[in-house]
């Protein structure tokens, strides 16, 4: 029988992390509001291509995004050189220094920079940089993987599952408040078996018909 990928191999969802989801979160806002807010707008005042690892990269770097707007005009006129070079480079160093006047990068504690699997979250429509509450929350849920790990799971959804099924219906129904209450119906001995509880009454556990 042929092994299943990875990507098929069966995974319980055990919970989202919503810690690590808050703090997720918080970057890519961080970064998307560079984005839109400074980096897009200069990028379309001054002629520049709007293209999502390059925003990325300009995001969190201002003096990279200035170096590649001077290199961009630099290959524009390729064909000059020497004195006009340096004039072009000034222009252009002065151009970039007058939209971030227009359209300042925000100052520390401002989050700058993704991981590469972050940088996968976000979406790049036309001028807008946005990320996807649904890619998000999968990104942060913490799933329980591993044959022998699943195998335990399922064991103890067959607990839940008798656990259920003897206490629904009856006076022991249990509940988050009561849990002390049924769970006195049986006691564990010093060789960890469970026993019943010889001190119940037991009429509690009839279904209620």
């Amino acid at each position: 029988m042929p092994k299943k990928k990875e990507s098929e191999a069966e995974r319980i969802l055990l919970y989202n992390n919503f810690a690590r989801r808050n703090e997720v979160e918080r970057r890519l806002n961080s970064v998307i509001s560079i984005a839109n807010e400074t980096v897009i707008p200069i990028c379309k005042a001054l002629g520049m291509p709007l293209l999502k690892p390059a925003l990325l990269k300009w995001v969190a770097d201002d003096e990279e995004f200035l170096a590649d707007y001077v290199s961009k005009c630099k290959r524009d006129f390729a064909e000059q050189g020497g004195f006009v070079g340096r004039l072009l480079t000034e222009a252009a160093e002065s151009d970039f220094t007058t939209q971030k006047k227009f359209y300042p990068y925000p100052v520390f504690p401002y989050c700058r920079t993704l991981t590469a699997n972050e940088e996968k979250l976000i979406t790049l429509k036309g001028d807008v940089m946005s990320y996807s509450e649904e890619k998000l929350t999968e990104f942060t849920n913490v799933y329980l993987t591993g044959e022998k790990q699943i195998e335990g799971y399922r064991r103890a959804e067959e607990l839940c599952r008798f656990l259920n099924d003897f206490f629904s219906g009856t006076q022991l129904s249990p509940t988050r408040d009561t849990l002390s209450n049924w769970s006195r119906v049986v006691f564990t001995t010093p060789d960890g078996e469970f026993l019943v509880s010889p001190r119940q009454d037991f009429t509690k556990l009839i279904k209620n018909q």
